[in-house]
Parts: structure tokens; sequence; C-alpha cells
């Protein structure tokens, strides 16, 4: 089924309802857009911009039809800002009984990469060795010969 004009199907829709949205205009099936927008998420994260100004902008099939701009982006944005506040709390839930320590390990493990991308920007001669293309290789080696060390000594 086509529609004259683009709005967000959320009915059928997987997160927001712009693919299925998009793919009733365009008459495809909306999982070639989903791919499209994953693979432009990819490029520096234009798709999940594009994405969400979609969000923000198409009206939804549900509400009225003659609606303001100002009042679509203003009724969407709500919508974008519940959608995150559950998220939050699903991913904080996820979290609950974890090991003691993953705050530690996480926040460890966010410095690390951080002084590698650094590093990797600054392009500083006499840290050449010690490339992007290298770095992972290395921390997966280090993490696996923890791993290994910790199984052997029964943790």
């Amino acid at each position: 089924m086509s529609t004259s004009r683009i709005v967000r199907k959320r009915s059928e829709g997987i997160l927001g309802g712009v693919c299925a949205g998009l793919g009733a205009y365009l008459r495809i099936d909306p999982v070639f857009i989903r791919i499209f927008f994953v693979l432009l998420a990819f490029a520096d994260g234009v798709g999940t911009i594009a994405y969400i100004i979609l969000w923000l902008l198409l009206p939804n099939d549900e509400g009225s039809r003659e609606q303001p701009l100002d009042e679509t982006v203003r009724e969407n944005a709500g919508e974008v800002a519940e959608r995150v506040r559950r998220l939050g709390t699903d991913f904080s839930q996820g979290f609950e009984g974890a090991h003691p320590q993953l705050p530690l390990i996480i926040g460890a493990s966010l410095v690390i990469l951080g002084f590698a991308f650094l590093i990797d920007n600054l392009n500083i001669a006499w840290l050449s060795w010690m490339r992007y293309e290298f770095m992972w290789p290395v921390l997966m080696i280090v993490a696996g010969v923890v791993l290994l060390v910790r199984r052997v000594r029964g943790e």
C-alpha cells in the first residue's frame, strides 16, 4: 500500500516507524531502507542523524494530517525522549547483579581506547609503532592472556 505523502508508520515500525513510512511511500520493502540507514550509520553516523531528523520531522500516520510542523516536531521529540528514557532504564536494569568490578573494567577500557585514538590522531613520529591497526590485535592478545591466566588460577 503506498501513500500520497510520507508519514511515520509506528504500527509497522521497529523503532520510530520512519523506515516503514518511507517503504510505503517508495513502494519498497522497509528492510532495504533499514539496511540503507544502518550502512549510513557506519559512515560517520550520517544514517543515525538522518533517521533522527526524519523521526522529528515526519508526522505520525495515526496523528492529525493537518498538524503544523512545529507541533509535529514537539510531539515527535517527546516520543524520542521517552524511548531514550526507556532504553536507559532497560540498560541500567540489565546491569543489576553484574560483577562489582564491571564499572572499573569498562572505565579502564574506555580510557585505554581513548588513549589509543588520541595517539593515532596526534601522529607523533616516535609513537608511530602504536597505530590503530596494531592496537586492536595487541589488546585482544592481552585480554586473552589475562582470561587464560585467571582461568588457570581458578579465579
